[in-house]
């Protein structure tokens, strides 16, 4: 009988602690590993060359390209074409943005203090605003945090323990697709916990299926080291129970005509976005939600979700 060889630290669960098998190649970097209990798929090593502070401002500059990183500036080129366009949800491209924001308007009167953790280019910064509340904003990369600023938001820079405690606590905070690209998730989750023991914790991550595939293809931005581990329903519930939470609800959100997108379209704007008017790129969000929509519908009838959304009461 063959002998089994014994788990190296790397092999353990960052999570849950259990046992892991090979996932998929991670060219360049090791391989991603999949928990055999709670289901998280995990890069092995689960640790960045640099700090993510360094990474991620590096990728938002447009020098670091790897794993599919260029978009960083890319996003960032977009956001400052949008910046003075009226605009609410149309920028709301992820199910998990809209279903947010509306359990913030059911939960929270206006006025409300709510952070945003990792707020990237601050397009949901921006709805929350429009809603009525008091938009504030995290982010380790330096670019992101300067281009709001100078759109007038309030916007810390670093992750939660860099957020002042002489600052008004937020009543609720939102993290949006952050987790993956964190290399201790139960410390990131903890230290939130900790800094702000009485706000809400609104939280989500790519769905990956209510029976995910650990050994699929991949997209080269679902491999490190922009991304560190996907995350199933289970995976992100316990996670936040580890943390500290105690009244979670994890659900997938519907898949929405806005999460369906046309390649080649952003980047072509970002060739020619000084001479092309910003108001055609809030034209193509728009019609990108009429048209989309019976596909959109497809994908709901065959099951396909948009995201994963936690909510989590202190």
């Amino acid at each position: 009988m063959p002998t089994r060889e014994p788990l190296q630290a790397g092999d353990i669960c960052p999570v849950c602690g259990g046992a892991s098998r090979h996932a998929c190649p991670a060219p360049g970097w090791g391989e991603m590993r999949s928990c055999v209990k709670c289901g998280l798929v995990f890069a092995q090593p689960m640790a960045l060359p640099t700090s993510s502070a360094e990474l991620f401002s590096a990728a938002y500059s447009g020098s670091v390209t790897a794993s599919g990183m260029a978009g960083y500036n890319t996003r960032l080129t977009v956001a400052g074409s949008l910046h003075n366009v009226p605009i609410s949800d149309i920028a709301l491209w992820s199910s998990a943005h809209q279903e947010a924001l509306k359990f913030l308007k059911r939960r929270f009167a206006k006025g409300t203090r709510i952070l945003d953790m990792g707020c990237s280019t601050g397009l949901f910064l921006k709805a929350l605003r429009s809603a009525g509340f008091e938009a504030v904003g995290c982010d380790v990369a330096y670019p992101t945090v300067e281009f709001l600023r100078s759109q007038g938001f309030t916007v810390y820079h670093g992750s939660a323990d860099d957020c002042p405690l002489d600052a008004p606590a937020p009543a609720a905070i939102t993290c949006f697709k952050v987790l993956h690209h964190i290399p201790d998730p139960l410390r990131f989750l903890s230290s939130i916990r900790s800094r702000f023991p009485r706000s809400v914790l609104i939280i989500s991550e790519n769905f990956l299926g209510l029976k995910p595939d650990p050994a699929r293809p991949r997209n080269p931005r679902s491999l490190p080291p922009r991304s560190l581990s996907e995350w199933s329903c289970d995976s992100l519930r316990l996670a936040l129970e580890k943390a500290g939470y105690s009244r979670i609800s994890v659900m997938p959100t519907k898949f929405v005509a806005t999460e369906i997108s046309v390649p080649g379209v952003q980047s072509a704007y970002i060739r020619l976005h000084n001479v092309i008017p910003s108001y055609l790129l809030v034209l193509y969000f728009l019609v990108k939600r009429i048209a989309f929509w019976p596909l959109a519908l497809r994908h709901r009838i065959g099951g396909r979700s948009g995201a994963i959304l936690a909510i989590a009461d202190p």
